[in-house]
């Protein structure tokens, strides 16, 4: 497709298929020798291998070593996960879907704690990949939360390659004592379902992070992307913010250093890019917005609110018609004369590998 706005279109019909409901897989597939695995028909008294495969999800959360890999069987998996381990730079912890597969994981209950994936304290160098996540059950949660009150606070956090949807709460937030944390090819979409309470796709308030290649629409009440109070060094770059019902992509005047680059922000109710001044404490510096389209959103494409929280004054920001192949079944895949193709910056195209 070239370099420049490029979108990843959804997910879910390229990954889910293969395996049902607890069957143990059939074979190892490559890349995956050495590999442990989790099946709906597996017990967590077994070793986790491709006969014996681990129950829950949490066993290879609580389980894998650094350098390890769990592949996970296609299922509903009702289970309010926590990561609290490491792995190491040269050797990450991954835990994600038997290829050609989608596993869902749901709470496990209704109360508080309840998130469908929690990274918290000790939590490092720790990817997630290629899963459904999904049912949220409270304002006060979210799909996927990345947060520590204590040291060491979690980093070097990749959630990559998901459909993170229909949360009570926010789909992804990572919070500020979170570091290097990763948002990458991911589909977020209707997030802060039944409630009044104002709710985002992706709410940002890391260090040192990367937003990247999202596919984010249809959140009822709440802005596509948010970058915000603590957040500093973040890259938003290559998403596609679409029908949201506020702004698509929003920076606060209390982040820092955060330059939104290459996004399509279209037909969304507020502004394509928006810098929100809240009022409070100063406008922090660095934030910069630029090679970005957007199109029929309600309030306009390129602004700030009070004071001039993002600098539009590169000038290379632009309005005109992406031409989707289909928003209406939300394929946001760019048709061969879209304006967006090979007109992004090429010095920003985020690598949605590892470390």
């Amino acid at each position: 497709m070239g370099r420049g706005w490029i979108v990843v279109g959804l997910l879910a019909a390229a990954l889910v298929g293969g395996c049902q409901n607890g069957e143990s897989p059939r074979s190892v597939p490559h890349g995956l020798a050495g590999a442990r695995y989790v099946s709906l028909s597996g017990s967590d008294s077994n070793p986790g291998t491709s006969v014996k495969p681990w129950r829950t999800i949490q066993k290879a959360l609580d389980t894998l070593r650094p350098g390890q890999t769990a592949a996970v069987m296609a299922g509903v998996y009702r289970e309010s996960l926590v990561m609290r381990r490491a792995g190491t730079a040269l050797a990450p912890i991954t835990v994600q879907s038997y290829p050609g597969e989608m596993a869902i994981v749901q709470p496990a209950g209704v109360g508080e704690m309840d998130y469908p994936l929690r990274i918290t304290s000790g939590a490092a160098y720790f990817r997630f990949r290629a899963f459904v996540v999904e049912d949220a059950p409270l304002d006060t949660t979210v799909n996927v939360y990345v947060a520590a009150q204590d040291k060491p606070y979690p980093h070097d956090i990749e959630i990559s390659g998901c459909e993170i949807r229909s949360s009570t709460g926010t789909g992804l937030l990572a919070e500020p004592n979170s570091f290097r944390v990763k948002v990458l090819g991911n589909v977020v979409h209707d997030n802060g379902l039944g409630t009044a309470h104002q709710h985002q796709g992706i709410y940002f308030q890391g260090k040192d992070g990367v937003i990247a290649r999202n596919v984010v629409y249809g959140q009822p009440n709440g802005f596509g992307i948010q970058v915000r109070a603590g957040a500093k060094r973040v890259l938003v770059a290559n998403n596609t913010a679409v029908g949201n019902s506020l702004s698509g992509i929003v920076v606060e005047n209390s982040a820092t250093r955060v330059t939104v680059v290459n996004n399509i922000s279209a037909f969304n109710g507020g502004w394509a890019v928006y810098g929100y001044d809240s009022g409070e404490g100063p406008v922090l510096p660095g934030n910069v917005a630029h090679h970005n389209l957007g199109y029929e959103n309600g309030s306009g494409g390129f602004s700030n609110g009070g004071r001039p929280v993002i600098d539009f004054s590169a000038d290379r920001n632009v309005v005109a018609n992406p031409k989707f192949v289909d928003r209406d079944v939300h394929d946001y895949h760019l048709r061969p004369n879209s304006p967006a193709r090979d007109k992004g910056d090429p010095r920003y195209q985020p690598n949605l590998g590892a470390y």
